[in-house]
């Protein structure tokens, strides 16, 4: 059966473009074409490229990325339809980059080192009359003393170029290890992707477009998140790394990032759900293109939106980019405001700085996909972490520590009364709770709430003050408004009763 020419590509995007522009002419092609549009999900892409080929009783060859995923070719011209696609297996080596070069001239040189060395040892050989090769100073002493200076003199040369050697092999690994990170290899190549057409009869050089699917691409969401305590937003900076290691520079490329994984082998779509009922449609938000603040780059139609929902997928179209093999490139795609509720969370008894948290507000900004974050609060950084944003959800935001907002939890008592009756053992403690910042700040202080299995022990927290509230984990000092350079004082007690017959055992 037939196979179809044209290849369904990420719903909205469109190859009308990409016949409107001249081919190059690739007669003798010795590596692969710069794509036009790369479509770049998580970690791979498709690339689309268009070249003129020659076609030859139905077959012809084109130069692909060895990351190239088999399976995944297809063409796109009309009238042209596959029969087979093979795959060489004998690579084409890339010698126009400039670091495989270099690694070849190391590699070289390591050998000279190595071949003068033997050179050395065999000389010591004959005029020691020994098939013994000296490998320090002190076999020098065993020698005859007339030669004794003509050995020294060998020793130290051949130590010399050792050191020669071993300097050449520190910088091979460095060259080989940005070989890889660029490239994918210590020994780049390109891959030969011949084609059978199904009709035999087409000869000549012909413009084609195809796709195929290619590894060692991906990008990563970064974000920049500060709070403003004050104005009760948050920004949120949303970045991309971008980055290719096909050995192939990119230029002029339309990229296009998308959350969804391309597939080289298609089947059938699945079909959706049907559930009938109610619902009051939202409108659909629009994230309008946005100037990057990291490096001098601007996406190429400013009226245009750079996201849409396809599929549940979320893509981003960055325009046409340069972008160098082993080069990642950071680009700014928008910057949200989110209105937001702040609340800091302390937890004396282990850790003296409070935790903040945004909650934001639904404003029915765009899905943000989940990625790396530094967060800060009004500019000050306070931890690493993810960050992510689905409307309509629960957003809750956690930043990290806040060394200006603490809090202290010392014990005071701790004593065990007996009675005729019953044991008391109480525990008191004093927490203390600083605001250093220049606003007024909502606390949250929690400690865990005691438990016992045992139905013999009575536990309470009476004589607290103020008295807290008690959840089903935590005993729960709510303070709205801590004021700036103010302390909040908490006295706060437990009290265990049990009978004289058993012994209260509280491990803290």
């Amino acid at each position: 059966m037939k196979k179809k020419a044209l290849c369904t590509l990420i719903a909205s995007i469109t190859l009308l473009s990409l016949y409107t522009s001249g081919y190059s002419a690739s007669m003798e092609q010795s590596k692969p074409m710069v794509p036009t549009t790369a479509i770049v999900s998580r970690q791979n892409a498709t690339l689309i490229a268009k070249e003129s080929v020659r076609i030859s009783k139905g077959t012809f060859s084109v130069v692909l990325p060895s990351s190239f995923v088999q399976d995944s070719f297809v063409l796109q011209t009309e009238g042209m339809d596959i029969m087979t696609t093979e795959v060489k297996l004998t690579p084409i080596q890339i010698k126009d980059i400039p670091l495989v070069q270099t690694r070849a001239d190391l590699l070289k040189k390591i050998e000279q080192l190595t071949t003068k060395m033997n050179a050395i040892d065999a000389r010591v050989k004959v005029l020691s009359s020994s098939q013994q090769v000296f490998t320090s100073a002190k076999d020098i002493s065993t020698l005859d003393s007339a030669l004794g200076s003509r050995f020294e003199y060998l020793y130290n040369q051949k130590n010399q170029l050792k050191q020669q050697q071993d300097a050449t092999k520190q910088e091979l690994q460095i060259v080989e290890r940005n070989l890889i990170e660029s490239t994918g290899s210590v020994e780049p190549s390109y891959v030969v992707v011949t084609v059978s057409l199904v009709d035999k009869n087409i000869n000549g050089e012909y413009p084609i477009v195809y796709s195929y699917i290619a590894g060692s691409i991906g990008w990563n969401p970064l974000y920049q998140v500060d709070a403003d305590i004050t104005k009760k937003t948050v920004r949120a900076k949303f970045n991309v790394e971008l980055w290719q290691r096909t050995a192939l520079p990119w230029s002029g490329t339309s990229v296009i990032l998308t959350t969804a994984t391309p597939t080289s082998s298609p089947e059938p779509t699945q079909l959706p759900s049907w559930n009938v009922g109610i619902n009051k449609p939202q409108p659909q938000a629009k994230v309008m293109m946005a100037r990057s603040g990291i490096q001098t780059f601007e996406l190429t139609d400013p009226d245009a939106p750079i996201v849409e929902v396809v599929s549940n997928a979320m893509q981003w179209s960055l325009g046409k980019q340069n972008v160098v093999a082993g080069e990642t490139k950071i680009i700014t795609i928008s910057t949200t405001m989110f209105d937001a509720d702040f609340m800091y969370t302390l937890r004396p008894y282990v850790a003296n700085e409070a935790f903040f948290t945004a909650y934001l507000k639904s404003n029915k900004q765009p899905t943000l996909p989940m990625g790396k974050a530094s967060f800060s609060v009004v500019g000050i950084g306070v931890g690493q972490g993810t960050f992510s944003y689905t409307p309509n959800d629960t957003n809750k935001v956690y930043f990290g520590k806040d060394p200006l907002v603490t809090g202290t939890m010392e014990l005071q008592k701790d004593t065990l009364v007996v009675t005729k009756k019953d044991q008391v053992k109480t525990y008191e403690w004093k927490i203390k709770v600083q605001n250093r910042r220049k606003n007024s700040v909502h606390v949250l202080v929690q400690d865990i709430k005691p438990e016992t299995s045992s139905p013999q022990i009575a536990i309470s927290c009476e004589g607290s003050s103020p008295q807290p509230q008690i959840t089903a984990e935590y005993v729960e000092w709510d303070i709205p408004s801590l004021r700036p350079q103010k302390v909040e004082t908490i006295n706060y007690s437990v009290t265990m009763t049990a009978p004289l017959d058993v012994e209260i055992v509280s491990p803290r």
